[in-house]
């Protein structure tokens, strides 16, 4: 990246943006994980999960999205998706 670009990406990688994942958001991730591979639709297996986990913020709840579209969508391995959140 070029310019402004570079700081833009950095802020929003930050441990201070993003916060620290929690056991309740790698919790909810993994059941709708397993949800999911038991074909459950991934809207509703999300839905579930996240309404059982209380607590969890906002920011949680965008990592399980993000692990989750990572490991589902992207093929990403689980190790590489636990670096990454």
């Amino acid at each position: 990246m070029s310019g402004g670009g570079e700081t833009a990406v950095r802020v929003l990688h930050s441990a201070e943006a993003l916060g620290c994942p929690s056991r309740a958001a790698a919790t909810a991730a993994l059941e709708a994980h397993l949800e999911v591979l038991k074909g459950e639709p991934l809207r509703l297996s999300l839905s579930n999960a996240l309404k059982e986990q209380k607590g969890l913020g906002g920011q949680d709840q965008a990592l399980v999205r993000y692990a989750l579209w990572r490991r589902l969508f992207t093929g990403a391995r689980a190790e590489r998706v636990m670096v990454e959140v």
